[in-house]
């Protein structure tokens, strides 16, 4: 069931940071479940009882790396970074590209939650009279 649950996941899991966690709890209770079966075989028919520490020891390292992960883009997230995709340089060159503007500092990016992305700025404009122009007035 861990294996349906965890495919059925697996379209999410790319995009959904919770859907990832869920996805990998459920890939690992069944990459442990199967782990510890063969892990069990072996020390049956081969009579070899360093199978079952072996398993667990693998079963420990993937769950560590798989959270760490998680827990990485969590976060980030929750510290607000700036989002891994997206240049600065290029965002701030497409806004100097608008006319008026004419000047653009203190531009800030920030991640508040999945696919939510803010920016904060200060945009130069020139004297009022352009700017009325530009608007329409």
């Amino acid at each position: 069931m861990n294996t349906v649950i965890a495919l059925a996941l697996s379209g999410d899991a790319r995009k959904i940071l919770n859907s990832k966690a869920a996805f990998v709890h459920m890939a690992g209770d069944a990459f442990s479940s199967l782990a510890v079966v063969i892990a069990g075989i072996a020390i049956h028919y081969t009579g070899w009882p360093y199978a079952d520490p072996i398993v667990s020891i693998l079963i420990g390292v993937f769950i560590l790396f798989s959270a760490v992960g998680i827990v990485r883009e969590a976060s980030d997230i929750l510290m607000e970074k700036a989002p891994k995709d997206l240049d600065l340089n290029l965002i701030a060159s497409h806004i100097r590209s608008v006319d008026p503007v004419c000047g653009i500092h203190d531009l800030h990016l920030w991640t508040v939650g999945e696919g939510q992305t803010l920016l904060s700025c200060h945009v130069a404009f020139p004297l009022a009279a352009p700017l009325k122009r530009a608007a329409g007035l």
